[in-house]
């Protein structure tokens, strides 16, 4: 193959490369706004965190915990025996000191101690399943989170793409104005249009272009707005493919009723944990090591003792009873609330399914109009040439298919509007 057509075919992989790497999609902005979300990243955190809790929490229920004791108890005895200072248990009867039967003469203990509660099986799964809705809270938020983000993105992506989409129809207009001006000009030279009728066009062209201008301005504030939104570094004004939003079917139940059933199941987790105190609690404990009065006694009294500790709640003022009707309270809530973000959603649902019905009718019509328009343009713009029709009529009629393109745009761009609205209440 020659040399040449190997550049040429290379420099064609490049171009193509490079065309295609400066459009985006919406599905490319939706994915980036949850991957750089702070709040989606924290919440993932805190399931690890919680996860950690849990077993700390576990830990003194599942596992026995040990520890090292040490005392010493100094209690002399003055005037003893004839000593002025003496350490001893039997103390003669006129000596100086505490009491013998309270101090036993001084302590000397250095023991390992060990305690495991028993029967903490139901108590490890009241707190094991606190955790787990802690956790299924954690994942719905990001869930809501990642929806509510897809609803901002699609509103700001729809908002960049009509702009786009203006300048586009709006440089089209130019063209066709452009296109006619040389000949124009023409004509106005050789005496056969007037001055004005060239002025006009010129006056519309400038117009034109001031327009297309301004356009820009804005189509750079919408991209600056979904880049801030997803967390996009970058000033790259990208060529945007048309929204990929379709109306998705009515659902017989809604995601946010999941909060609500979170909500009620982390009263109940709460209540259940605040319960467990009222729960028989047996505790198995020992310890080995020294433990001595005499310190001359001391290699005698090495040992061990074992034994079970049993307590019994019995009354604490009607706690109990109190906290399960503040429970109560709390629930009835829980459902007033639910039962009325029912009533609103199908309302809402109701309103946006007949807008977009309507939307949807209205653009066949505008597509016929502009159909019709494009034939008339088509038509009178050769006439312009020959003077049977005036130049201020061929504006005219260039200003009319301007603002029909310009509705439909504004149509299309609300029907988007409408159905990424629907599809964020119908969730």
């Amino acid at each position: 193959m020659p040399y040449y057509r190997i550049i040429i075919i290379f420099s064609l992989i490049i171009l193509t490369q490079y065309i295609f790497a400066q459009e985006r999609d919406l599905m490319f902005y939706q994915s980036t706004a949850s991957e750089n979300n702070p709040t989606l990243k924290e919440n993932t955190t805190l399931k690890q965190y919680n996860s950690l809790q849990n077993e700390l929490t576990l830990i003194p229920l599942c596992k026995p915990q040990v520890n090292i004791t040490g005392d010493f108890l100094f209690a002399p005895y003055f005037f003893n025996n004839g000593h002025f200072i003496s350490i001893t248990p039997n103390p003669e009867t006129n000596a100086y000191g505490y009491d013998v039967g309270l101090s036993n003469g001084g302590l000397y203990a250095a023991q390992i101690n060990a305690s495991l509660p028993l029967f903490t099986n139901k108590l490890i799964g009241i707190y094991g399943r606190q955790a787990s809705i802690q956790n299924q809270v954690l994942d719905n938020n990001n869930q809501r989170l990642r929806h509510e983000l897809d609803k901002i993105v699609a509103d700001q992506y729809v908002d960049a793409y009509q702009w786009q989409e203006q300048i586009s129809y709006e440089k089209n207009i130019l063209s066709m104005v452009e296109d006619r001006k040389e000949i124009i000009e023409a004509l106005v030279q050789k005496g056969l249009l007037e001055q004005n009728e060239y002025l006009l066009l010129d006056i519309e062209i400038k117009q034109r272009q001031y327009d297309i201008q301004q356009m820009k301005i804005f189509l750079s504030a919408a991209f600056q707005q979904l880049n801030s939104t997803c967390a996009i570094l970058d000033t790259t004004i990208y060529t945007l493919t048309s929204p990929d939003l379709s109306q998705g079917t009515p659902l017989p139940s809604y995601n946010y009723q999941i909060q609500f059933q979170l909500d009620s199941a982390k009263i109940k987790a709460e209540e259940n944990i605040f319960n467990l105190k009222y729960r028989p609690q047996l505790t198995a404990f020992g310890n080995g090591g020294i433990n001595s009065s005499d310190a001359a006694h001391i290699p005698h009294d090495i040992g061990f003792s074992a034994g079970l500790h049993l307590d019994i709640p019995l009354y604490d003022g009607n706690q109990r009873k109190t906290v399960s009707q503040q429970n109560r309270i709390l629930m009835d809530n829980l459902n007033l609330y639910q039962n009325q973000n029912l009533k609103l959603i199908k309302n809402n649902l109701a309103s946006l399914d007949q807008q977009i019905e309507l939307t949807q009718k209205s653009i066949p019509m505008l597509n016929s109009k502009l159909a019709s328009q494009e034939s008339l343009l088509q038509i009178i713009r050769d006439k312009v040439i020959t003077g049977q029709i005036s130049v201020t009529d061929y504006l005219n009629a260039l200003q009319d298919y301007a603002t029909s393109r310009q509705n439909k745009i504004q149509a299309q761009t609300s029907l988007w509007l409408l159905i990424n609205q629907y599809n964020y209440e119908n969730w």
